[in-house]
């Protein structure tokens, strides 16, 4: 390695050596290489399409069936905008839109009372499936009306 590199060294020091200063040409030559058509429309189709079928299908299942990196499979996923939530594959779009509500200190929907009567409620209706929501406001309301108002009085004082 470092007799490549001295080699190396020198190549460049002897390219340099004769040129005035400020006149070398230090501009890449045209390769014979093949050119990076990895990250290609048809590419990313083809991953889309593989993550599309199955959305538990991992990077290097995908690139072993196209014959591609783990490296460009993970930015051609970046491309499409694809991110891993619990093991499936999930447009990142679903993921950005989290908005975070305020919860207040209170419940303003319930009155106090309504802890006093809740467990009584849950209590009496437990086990009994309904078919409708008529049914249930009918034992809702059968319910408070079996309850005197020494009851709701009751509740009330626990509450003081």
């Amino acid at each position: 390695m470092v007799k490549t590199l001295l080699t190396d060294q020198n190549r460049w020091a002897i390219k340099f050596r004769d040129c005035e200063p400020g006149r070398a040409n230090n501009v890449d030559q045209p390769r014979s290489e093949r050119p990076v058509s990895v990250t290609e429309v048809k590419h990313q189709k083809q991953v889309d399409e593989l993550i599309k079928h199955n959305r538990r299908i991992t990077q290097n299942q995908i690139a072993g069936r196209l014959g591609m990196s783990k490296e460009r499979m993970d930015y051609i996923i970046g491309l499409l905008g694809y991110t891993k939530v619990s093991s499936r594959w999930v447009p990142r779009t679903l993921t950005l839109k989290i908005e975070i509500l305020s919860n207040p200190h209170y419940k303003p929907d319930l009155a106090p009372s309504d802890f006093h009567f809740f467990p009584h409620l849950k209590r009496d209706l437990k086990g009994t499936h309904f078919t409708s929501d008529d049914e249930v406001k009918q034992a809702v309301t059968s319910c408070i009306k079996q309850r005197t108002p020494e009851f709701f009085i009751d509740g009330m004082r626990k509450l003081v």
